[in-house]
């Protein structure tokens, strides 16, 4: 904005003028030369000047016939007149066109910084938009946080631990139940080769069924199976599971 009033102010001095027409001080002649050289719009400015400067000097150095001097001498005055007008509309034109570039510098200076603005906007925008997610996202971990302990806690919430030190290390397997969940929380297992599994089973009026492969930490199980049985049992089986249990590879089993 400080920049643009400079621009203006000098055009409006009458300095660059005189520079163009060899009329201006040392101190102008800096001057000019300064602006000229920082600011575009100037240059613009004392480029149209130099042409129109130009334009009449070749107007000045055409040498008419004898036999018209007459005649242009007794026009002279209206020539003058007319010359002094284009040379006022000139100057009018450029100073217009000098004034139209200083705005147009001016405006897309000011949409640049709008649209600086409105990328910065839509970046906020899109910043809020995640951390708003986030929330979402932990108010519904913290939901979900929330209920598993008020299952594990529930005094409705039936706790089987299926514990023992084996040959290989610790096992420690809590089954969680009620009337509408059950869950394994597999706390820790001896480490087995790729190609076995520990497989936990539910012993059904003398049936052994199928309740999980015990690949992961959290396991959901089926409650109704878990109602009706009278023990939890875990085998080895081959990786992956198998359809029946193997008895002679039970680990530990617990009477529920």
């Amino acid at each position: 904005m400080v920049e643009n009033k400079n621009i203006q102010e000098f055009l409006e001095s009458g300095v660059l003028d005189r520079y163009v027409m060899g009329k201006a001080t040392e101190i102008e002649i800096q001057q000019a030369e300064h602006y000229i050289a920082t600011f575009d719009e100037i240059k613009f400015a004392y480029d149209m000047m130099q042409i129109e400067l130009q334009a009449q000097a070749f107007k000045t150095q055409e040498n008419p016939p004898e036999d018209l001097k007459k005649e242009l001498f007794s026009t002279i005055n209206t020539s003058n007149k007319e010359i002094k007008k284009q040379d006022s509309i000139s100057w009018f034109q450029i100073a217009v066109a000098c004034i139209a570039a200083v705005g147009f510098v001016g405006m897309l200076y000011y949409m640049n910084i709008a649209n600086e603005k409105t990328q910065r906007l839509e970046q906020l925008q899109g910043e809020f938009s995640s951390l708003e997610n986030r929330i979402k996202n932990l108010e519904s971990d913290n939901l979900i946080f929330d209920e598993e302990i008020q299952f594990l806690r529930s005094p409705k919430t039936q706790k089987y631990i299926l514990k023992k030190d084996t040959s290989l290390g610790n096992l420690n397997v809590i089954t969680y139940h009620n009337n509408k969940r059950s869950v394994v929380d597999v706390t820790s297992l001896p480490k087995l080769d790729k190609e076995h599994d520990y497989q936990l089973w539910a012993d059904v009026n003398g049936e052994m069924i199928s309740l999980a492969v015990l690949n992961q930490d959290f396991l959901e199980v089926d409650t109704k199976i878990i109602d009706e049985a009278s023990s939890l049992n875990i085998t080895i089986e081959k990786a992956g599971g198998s359809d029946h249990a193997t008895v002679e590879n039970l680990v530990v089993g617990l009477s529920i």
